[in-house]
């Protein structure tokens, strides 16, 4: 009597059932660090952006001279208008962040994450 070869169809679903368990695990712990690496991204933005205002605004340089935020990471820093002040402004990260990001220049410049939309 001669041998088959290849997997028998029990074989077949238990390895199917096997895949679709480590990806029901897989991709919500993924969606959750592309969405966190993209809130830290708007973050890191922001606190740069906030470092450079604060400094000028501490070296007393003309408005004219202090840049507008170019937002990349973020959708938006301050509505893209230039900060001038010694103020708090607000930044939203892009998509797939959903973090609304709060920088403090009273407070020397920190930036933290003041809300997460779902």
């Amino acid at each position: 009597m001669r041998r088959q070869a290849g997997f028998a169809l029990i074989e077949l679903m238990i390895v199917l059932v096997i895949i679709g368990t480590l990806a029901s695990v897989a991709i919500p712990t993924y969606k959750n660090y592309i969405q966190d690496a993209a809130n830290n991204a708007c973050i890191l933005e922001a606190n740069i952006y906030a470092r450079k205002v604060y400094t000028d605004i501490q070296l007393r340089k003309r408005a004219i001279d202090i840049p507008a935020p170019i937002a990349k990471a973020c959708n938006v820093i301050n509505n893209s208008e230039k900060v001038v002040t010694m103020t708090s402004f607000v930044s939203n990260a892009r998509s797939p962040g959903n973090a609304t990001i709060t920088c403090d220049l009273n407070a020397g410049t920190p930036c933290s994450i003041t809300a997460l939309s779902p």
